[in-house]
């Protein structure tokens, strides 16, 4: 679930300067042990450096990286009325120049939401710092900070919207040879992380029903699926939050090109059914050969399997506790199934080899089948 970064419009007053050695009042050489004129200088050089190639990709000299660390730590002491707010406005852009370098290594949405956390809390810190620096600091590169910021901006905005292609992908046209090691690769991956799963939706009607992607009704080829669709079962929210990681590694170790993760349920981004419910999905595309998978997760309760469980606590002095909805992954199966309808796993025929199955899995099945 992607969404552009919108920055907070500012103007700087403070124009480009030279180095002034003495710093301002505010900013004196060194402050609360920080060699602040060695800071501002060296920022200014990289600056200067990324006018010639392109701020983006100026490389980072080791000591500015390890002072703007320094400041950075220290910056509730800076940002005071004794310390030196411009200071750490430069030191937030230092570590957005560091951390965007890492972005062009980013190939799933859970990294660049990552990303996106850390380059909002460095915004929120060059933002309060900018509002308490003088215009007597203007020695410092602030202008040039801005400018750095502004390309940083349009440079994932950028990415964002030349990527949303690959994290919304459309049915594609697939092979049963495809279909099948997509299948492996589950099979393999979640046997090693030891985690329960089992084909689902057309998955599991294409192979209750011809142990392939694909068969022969009446002499008439009867293709039953286009991509993967299976569920993992896992014990807590949590826990898938940590093991779909693992899993998006391994998926990329074995060639799939792209993970991205976002919520089964389908409603609009300020609807308390969206702000509510957890990424529940995990959808992979791979190119060569052309193949996308969808994989689900479910949580496993004493009774039953579910999706979604809303937990809306105190609302005007009533609390309403959990409940399990009727949307998500398992909406037409009201929520939720139950544990007898899963457990013990089956197995059922793929190709040359097998996979888990739901003990009942017509049950699981459900509408699905009634819909082919």
């Amino acid at each position: 679930m992607w969404r552009v970064w919108c920055p907070w419009v500012f103007l700087l007053s403070a124009s480009a300067a030279q180095v002034d050695p003495g710093l301002s009042k505010r900013c004196v050489r060194r402050a609360h042990g920080l060699n602040l004129t060695q800071f501002q200088v060296l920022s200014t050089k990289h600056f200067q450096q990324g006018e010639q190639m392109g701020i983006l990709n100026a490389p980072l000299h080791p000591d500015l990286l390890e002072l703007a660390k320094v400041i950075w730590l220290r910056r509730e002491v800076l940002l005071d009325g004794t310390g030196c707010p411009a200071a750490v406005v430069i030191a937030a852009v230092m570590f957005m120049l560091h951390d965007i370098k890492f972005a062009f290594a980013s190939r799933n949405n859970l990294e660049h939401e990552g990303l996106f956390h850390r380059l909002s809390r460095l915004q929120k810190e060059m933002l309060l710092g900018m509002g308490l620096s003088h215009q007597t600091d203007g020695s410092w590169p602030f202008s040039e900070a801005a400018r750095a910021y502004t390309e940083i901006v349009q440079w994932l905005n950028e990415r964002v919207a030349a990527s949303r292609p690959q994290w919304d992908p459309e049915p594609v046209d697939t092979s049963d040879e495809a279909h099948t090691q997509a299948l492996e690769d589950v099979s393999v991956i979640l046997e090693e992380e030891g985690l329960d799963w089992f084909p689902y939706s057309g998955t599991l009607i294409a192979l209750l029903r011809h142990g392939l992607r694909s068969g022969h009704l009446d002499a008439v080829r009867d293709v039953v699926d286009h991509d993967v669709d299976v569920l993992v079962g896992v014990t807590s929210a949590e826990a898938w939050q940590t093991v779909r990681w693992n899993i998006l590694h391994k998926l990329e170790q074995r060639g799939w090109d792209n993970c991205f993760s976002r919520t089964s349920v389908d409603a609009p981004s300020g609807d308390p059914k969206a702000a509510l419910a957890r990424e529940d999905l995990l959808l992979c595309t791979r190119t060569n050969p052309r193949i996308s998978l969808d994989m689900g997760s479910y949580i496993l309760g004493d009774r039953s399997i579910y999706v979604q469980r809303y937990c809306v606590g105190d609302v005007m002095g009533q609390d309403w506790g959990c409940y399990i909805p009727r949307l998500g992954t398992l909406r037409t199966r009201g929520g939720r199934l139950p544990r007898a309808a899963i457990y013990p796993l089956q197995r059922c025929k793929c190709g040359s080899f097998s996979v888990p199955c739901p003990a009942r899995p017509l049950e699981v099945t459900g509408d699905h089948v009634r819909s082919c």
